[in-house]
């Protein structure tokens, strides 16, 4: 099965477009000028000829240092870099500027040229998806996570294909200057007073055990929820869904979780809880339990992919906590929780919202605090953004 579609992919024609190739060069070689045009979105790999993207390749390394692109200055720089034989000579070059008669068409034709590398990129990811998928010990869950990131890392380079670093700085202006930057507000000071949180943010909160950790998560979570109706998700390691859902009616409510969880509440309390959970059912908090030696990075992608589908923007996500996560069986879980908050801040970046991550403190206890109820603030650090 697997040869057969490898056979099949290439037996078709080849994703490529020779003649555009050349006129670029072509174009670069008389009009010096043309590159300019083409240069912050056009790059060497996007060639199909691997003679045509050193040429390339060359005429960008002479813009940068402010020299010519014309065919006598291509020619001694090749040559000063040993690569003049390898590209086919000087002969080569003349070959293209004679095969140029304008360069009207270069930015139509860099536009083609792209089109069939993203193309041959395609094909690729195709046939590294089959053989994933051919593999009969990989159970359906790691085929899944590693397609989704075959494909997103090709979803990736498309968009960054197609955008300069001129259009991406006016895009970011233009975001600031009509105020469209995601920031929001919660409600306490610690947090509002550095701007909120924000979109493509990495924010993680520490505390010991018993100080807050999941009320913090949960109150945000509340919190961003009530003020944008953007669905929230809630990564729970630690608990189950059916126990945090009882941490969110008791914050809700306002009915101590104790009391909540021996089912020990007054007639009173019991009307709140009625009321807190008919409110809870109209916010669009997710909450997913998946086993913490299951949740990797991967994952969360591949349920936040799922999530923006389905919703569209995503508002938040907590992951509640951090050190649940990864190989704890490792002898160096400072590398593994530093790698899982580059993960997280790439996920923060890349579905833009702000991505908080609980973490267990070790920092020595006041004498004089006493935990959980009165919920001190001096024992939660915040640290944003990153």
């Amino acid at each position: 099965m697997k040869k057969a579609i490898s056979m099949l992919y290439r037996k078709q024609k080849p994703q490529c477009c020779i003649q555009a190739e050349e006129s670029i060069l072509g174009g670069i070689l008389l009009d010096p000028n043309a590159l300019t045009r083409i240069r912050d979105r056009l790059k060497p790999v996007h060639f199909y000829i691997p003679t045509h993207g050193t040429i390339y390749q060359a005429a960008l390394d002479l813009a940068t240092r402010q020299q010519t692109t014309d065919l006598l200055s291509l020619e001694y720089y090749l040559e000063d870099c040993g690569l003049l034989a390898e590209i086919g000579g000087m002969s080569k070059l003349v070959q293209l500027l004679e095969r140029t008669v304008c360069t009207a068409n270069i930015d139509k034709f860099a536009t083609l040229v792209i089109d069939k590398y993203q193309r041959r990129q395609s094909i690729e990811a195709g046939e590294r998806i089959a053989t994933i998928a051919s593999d009969p010990i990989a159970t359906l869950e790691s085929i899944y996570q590693r397609s989704t990131e075959i494909v997103r890392d090709l979803t990736k380079q498309g968009i960054d294909s197609s955008r300069s670093n001129t259009i991406a700085i006016e895009d970011a202006l233009k975001g600031i200057l009509d105020g469209n930057e995601a920031a929001y507000k919660v409600g306490l000071k610690a947090i509002d007073c550095q701007g909120g949180l924000r979109g493509r943010d990495l924010i993680i909160v520490a505390a010991r055990t018993g100080f807050g950790k999941s009320w913090m998560g949960i109150y945000l979570s509340m919190q961003i929820a009530r003020t944008t109706q953007l669905p929230i998700v809630f990564f729970s390691a630690e608990m189950s869904r059916e126990q945090l859902t009882k941490r969110f009616l008791a914050n809700c409510s306002e009915v101590e979780n104790n009391r909540l969880i021996n089912n020990t509440f007054t007639a009173t309390e019991r009307k709140k809880l009625t009321k807190a959970a008919q409110t809870l059912a109209k916010l669009p908090i997710i909450i997913d339990d998946t086993n913490a030696s299951n949740l990797t990075a991967a994952k969360i992608r591949t349920i936040l992919d799922r999530i923006t589908d389905e919703r569209g923007q995503i508002g938040l996500v907590v992951v509640d906590y951090i050190q649940k996560l990864g190989d704890r069986g490792s002898g160096h879980r400072h590398g593994v929780i530093g790698q899982l908050c580059g993960e997280f801040k790439d996920i923060a970046k890349e579905y833009n919202l702000p991505f908080v991550t609980l973490a267990k403190s070790n920092a020595a206890i006041p004498k004089n605090v006493r935990p959980y109820r009165t919920l001190p603030t001096q024992m939660i650090s915040v640290a944003m953004p990153i």
